[in-house]
């Protein structure tokens, strides 16, 4: 979430071999040299002196979902057929690039990534008092709705571990206790399609009992491995997703990633005491984006956050003595 002071990439990379049985074996070495220069950062100084942020294993465990993910894009294993989603095979292939796009989305927002450039407005973006808020505009990207958006998140601490905050945020009948962007009502699940050995990980689709119009669904990605974990879901025009369901274009289909990312607060596994949660949403603010944004959208904005970390913190914390 917060830059580190000064960080630069040695050589390194990563060498494949073919074996025997048919497999590939892959030896990854990261040489990584990171300094934290900013306060801002204390937060993740166990994780960056792990070895663990910018280290071989974190790249050989997104290596190994992504090759379960495609596995399961290119199958002929499809979901069952429901009175809302029926997909052939080239719409799961599409399903899968879109989820792909709305994950990338959610990432580049949250670092400030130069890809869509963001200014920052306010906060520094870690505690749970303190909301970064950013804002950029879109004028030609169909990827993105049109106007003003801003974007909010911060970053803290939890005393439970990763795998443990995963799977609670994961329970269907939990997510009244932490979506206050899903309009307040029950989720229910559409089609899901799972991959890899996490029962975890999956794309799956829903629809609100509160979603305007009726006319909107909902895409989720959530994986989990023992370096960290997300739950990134956004908002789609379901006349667009049925089109998606028969193999279309999911270029133009406009997305606003928002949801949540834990990470072992420096161990890994099970020997993790704790975990770095990231929340962020993005919101439309103004379909307009030549409109000068007023101060009230900002206040709202950085009030709905703090209000969405502080019931995640809430109904988190009271799951730690269920766990211990």
């Amino acid at each position: 979430m917060t830059p580190v002071g000064r960080s630069s990439r040695r050589p390194s990379g990563c060498l494949f071999q073919e074996t025997l049985n048919g497999h590939t074996k892959v030896t990854w070495v990261e040489h990584m040299e990171a300094h934290g220069g900013n306060e801002a950062v204390n937060i993740y100084k166990r994780l960056l002196c792990s070895g663990m942020a910018f280290g071989a294993k974190r790249w050989i465990e997104i290596l190994d979902c992504h090759c379960e993910r495609i596995a399961c894009m290119m199958s002929l294993n499809m979901p069952p057929p429901t009175n809302l989603a029926v997909i052939n095979p080239e719409g799961k292939r599409s399903i899968f690039k879109l989820a792909e796009r709305m994950v990338n989305g959610y990432m580049n927002a949250v670092s400030g990534s130069i890809v869509h450039p963001w200014k920052v407005i306010s906060g520094t973006g870690v505690g749970v008092n303190d909301v970064r808020v950013m804002i950029r505009k879109n004028i030609n990207d169909p990827r993105t709705p049109s106007g003003t958006i801003l974007c909010a998140a911060t970053s803290f601490w939890l005393p439970l571990k990763p795998k443990n905050a995963f799977d609670f945020l994961c329970e269907e009948r939990n997510r009244l206790q932490w979506d206050m962007f899903s309009g307040g009502g029950y989720m229910a699940e559409i089609t899901s399609m799972r991959y890899g050995r996490e029962i975890g990980n999956s794309v799956s689709l829903y629809i609100g009992e509160n979603c305007s119009q009726g006319n909107t669904m909902i895409l989720q990605e959530s994986t989990t491995n023992s370096t960290g974990s997300f739950i990134i879901h956004s908002s789609v025009d379901m006349t667009k997703m049925k089109g998606i369901f028969m193999g279309g274009n999911p270029k133009f289909v406009s997305l606003l990633p928002c949801g949540i990312v834990i990470l072992p607060d420096g161990e890994l596994g099970d020997t993790s005491s704790g975990s770095l949660l990231t929340i962020s949403s993005q919101i439309l603010v103004d379909p307009d984006p030549t409109t000068q944004l007023p101060p009230e959208s900002i206040k709202s904005v950085n009030q709905l956050m703090t209000l969405a970390v502080k019931k995640v913190n809430s109904f988190l914390c009271g799951s730690v003595s269920i766990d211990n």
